[in-house]
């Protein structure tokens, strides 16, 4: 049918609405293209053509089309439904126009037909033919090139007197030349081209009593060359209106680069700006957005108040300067020092990372394992930078927030700091050092060697961590030695007691290695550049998120252990039937596998120390069980089962502030009266451009390349002497 048939319209763009002498409206200047357009189209993608037609955003656009019968009125498209209506509408016409305008455009009237000559009709205006020239920048397709119709005319109407300056810097943006404000207030704008005797001006004023400002006087003449406007420095482009530009997407992309603002900015604008103009307007845009950091340090002594109000039982701990400078935060909600106490293993992992904003500082985390093996926050603190003094008022807020005696086991690196302050703060706790740090210490001790030996040496000696037997962990150290003695001796001399599961006094659960950090890394990564407060907020809503979903896992769970804990045992269930049982007592058993392993029920031991060390039963403890009838999983620890689990999730984390208002400084002024004063941080800006990125743990070397033909390092195939040599 012919109504199924789309219309062919024509589009134009770039150019200017005009009143006709007789009281129609026509398009001029611009170019045009043809587009099909039916009935099953949308407005979206309906505006994806015109995109694709300049190349830019269309969200600063609007469309419009005048009636057949009369082209005194023009219809706005602005969804779905108009766009149908104005393809019924058109059925019989040739070629419906649809008009690309900038919002807020209207028709201007045409130039009179004497020079110079002011119209009666508005006594207090001038209007001078244009005579405009050539810009110097070309811009094809770019979203720039639409705001030479922001300012039309005398006549021309805005909202304000915002407004009217908005379209005026979007004017002399897309026209490439400056101007400078004679008269600059809330009522009138007055403003002339920079170019010296260029007579360009434009004077605007209010109408009336109201804020509508009108477009009074307008000489749209240059006689300069307009070079203070280059490609390289645009004229008027601010870091307040690069703000503007790229705040919706900081506001969706926290990440956002400025070098990919630089090229958004090209791109989508025609304009080019160099790194520290974009830099600036992006640090603007993030004001905007969030707020001063200023207004968040002084709302820090309100956080924390409402923070142990809302969540009665947590702690926040805030330490000033002597000059009431912000120096310290620790924070340890209700839920997560409940979970820890009542479903977590006694085991605390500690460590820290730099937070990479303007005012510098550490990040330091405590957190522990929860039934299904996965990472369970307990504490955080933001402090100045990891030492000594640092680590030991974290560690008196921890100890504070905990309730149970029961002997803690720490795991961490082997920060001086540390090693003197845990035993200071928890006398009874024993401290373990992480193997991952460890071993990255010991490819540092054998910088000279090549890779392939460094992982050798690791990979025993994180078997003669794991060791159970003496004879098991000597074999494993005189295989380091014989590889290479140096290595050997170091390990050696950083204390086995505080590594290997032989020597070691308290309970690891065989966790040699800590991954707190990289677990959380996803959560700061986004925020380690905003203000504490909202560092605070974006860490607690991860938590938040963290229970939730975990909770929810565990409901699908039908097992008396967790999913994890209920793999490991099934394996050794597995096992236990092929080893062979002697009874010596009713407590203690004989089993037979590679060695002869002594199990005692009384002492709840086992030599090969896997029950210990786990804190499950080992398949030599599985078999003694099944020989006198009794249940494996009676002599699991409680940390495993799936209600202990399920209760470490349970209680809830409230919300504390609404953070996003904090921004609003009269919102702010209000209710930090009443509260200490806490003024930013100073900064210490370190060389160079600041990172954003932790640095990994794992080792960085450089991949080793190999000849092509002689598979030696060091060289390629065409500077190879031997395969020269060959061919000689």
């Amino acid at each position: 049918m012919a109504s199924d048939k789309p219309l062919v319209c024509v589009v134009y763009l770039g150019g200017t609405l005009v009143n006709d002498k007789d009281g129609s409206v026509s398009y001029t200047g611009g170019e045009a293209h043809l587009t099909d357009v039916d009935r099953d189209m949308t407005f979206h993608q309906f505006k994806m053509e015109v995109a694709e037609m300049h190349g830019g955003d269309v969200s600063g656009l609007t469309f419009k089309y005048p009636l057949p019968t009369n082209k005194k009125t023009l219809i706005t498209i602005s969804n779905d439904k108009d766009l149908r209506r104005m393809v019924d509408m058109n059925r019989d016409t040739a070629s419906p126009e649809i008009y690309v305008l900038t919002k807020g455009a209207v028709p201007v009237n045409p130039p009179p037909e004497t020079n110079n000559t002011p119209s009666r009709a508005s006594m207090n205006s001038i209007v001078e033919l244009p005579t405009p020239i050539p810009c110097n920048v070309e811009r094809p397709n770019k979203l720039s090139v639409y705001w030479e119709t922001a300012i039309t005319g005398v006549g021309q109407l805005f909202k304000d007197v915002h407004d009217f300056r908005e379209s005026l810097r979007k004017y002399a943006i897309a026209k490439n030349f400056g101007y400078k404000f004679v008269q600059n207030d809330r009522g009138r704008v007055t403003a002339k081209c920079k170019g010296e005797g260029c007579p360009w001006r434009i004077h605007a004023s209010r109408v009336s009593t109201t804020k509508i400002i009108k477009v009074r006087v307008f000489k749209d003449v240059h006689t300069c060359d307009r070079i203070f406007g280059t490609q390289s420095h645009p004229p008027h482009v601010t870091r307040f209106w690069i703000a503007d530009a790229v705040k919706k997407k900081l506001q969706d992309i926290p990440d956002y680069k400025v070098s990919d603002i630089v090229k958004d900015i090209y791109n989508e604008y025609g304009l080019k700006i160099n790194y520290s103009q974009a830099w600036r307007g992006k640090e603007t845009a993030r004001e905007q957005l969030l707020g001063k950091d200023v207004d968040f340090y002084k709302q820090l002594p309100r956080y924390c108040e409402k923070l142990i109000e809302t969540n009665p039982g947590s702690i926040a701990a805030l330490a000033t300067t002597n000059e009431e400078r912000f120096h310290r935060l620790f924070v340890s909600f209700r839920a997560c020092i409940h979970g820890f106490e009542h479903g977590c293993r006694p085991l605390l992992f500690l460590d820290g990372t730099s937070l990479k904003s303007k005012y510098g500082g550490t990040l330091l985390i405590a957190a522990s394992l929860d039934g299904n093996d996965e990472i369970f926050p307990v504490a955080f603190a933001v402090v100045e930078q990891e030492e000594y003094v640092s680590w030991h008022w974290f560690l008196v807020q921890l100890k504070s927030a905990l309730s149970s005696s029961r002997p803690l086991t720490f795991i961490s690196d082997r920060h001086k700091g540390l090693q003197e302050a845990v035993p200071l703060v928890f006398e009874d706790s024993t401290h373990a050092f992480c193997l991952r740090y460890l071993t990255r210490d010991l490819k540092k001790e054998m910088k000279t060697y090549p890779k392939e030996v460094k992982d050798v040496v690791v990979e025993l000696f994180f078997a003669a961590a794991r060791a159970c037997r003496k004879d098991e962990f000597v074999a494993c150290i005189e295989s380091i030695r014989s590889v290479s003695p140096e290595a050997a001796t170091w390990i050696m001399d950083v204390e086995p007691e505080r590594w290997a599961n032989l020597f070691f006094k308290g309970s690891r659960y065989n966790q040699m290695a800590s991954n707190v950090i990289e677990f959380i890394d996803g959560w700061i990564t986004k925020a380690c550049d905003f203000p504490v407060l909202k560092l605070v907020e974006a860490i607690r809503s991860e938590i938040v998120e963290l229970f939730r979903a975990r909770l929810e896992a565990s409901d699908k769970w039908n097992t008396r252990l967790t999913a994890k804990a209920e793999e490991k045992m099934r394996r050794e269930i597995d096992r236990a039937p092929l080893l062979s049982v002697s009874v010596s007592s009713a407590l203690v058993f004989e089993v037979i596998d590679d060695h002869t392993n002594i199990v005692d029920l009384e002492k709840s031991d086992c030599t090969c120390l896997n029950w210990k060390v786990m804190g499950l039963p080992c398949r030599h403890l599985i078999a003694s069980l099944n020989c006198i009838g009794r249940d494996a999983y009676d002599y699991c620890e409680r940390y495993f089962l799936s209600d202990y689990y399920k209760l470490t999730y349970t209680e809830s984390i409230n919300p504390v502030l609404d953070v996003d208002s904090i921004s609003s400084v009269s919102n702010a002024e209000t209710v930090v009266d009443s509260y200490p004063n806490v003024e930013l941080p100073k900064i210490h800006r370190q060389r160079g451009r600041p990172k954003k990125r932790r640095v990994e743990l794992h080792d960085t070397e450089k991949r080793t390349f190999l000849c092509g033909k002689c598979k030696e390092p060091g060289h390629n195939k065409k500077t190879c002497k031997a395969f020269g040599l060959l061919t000689s």
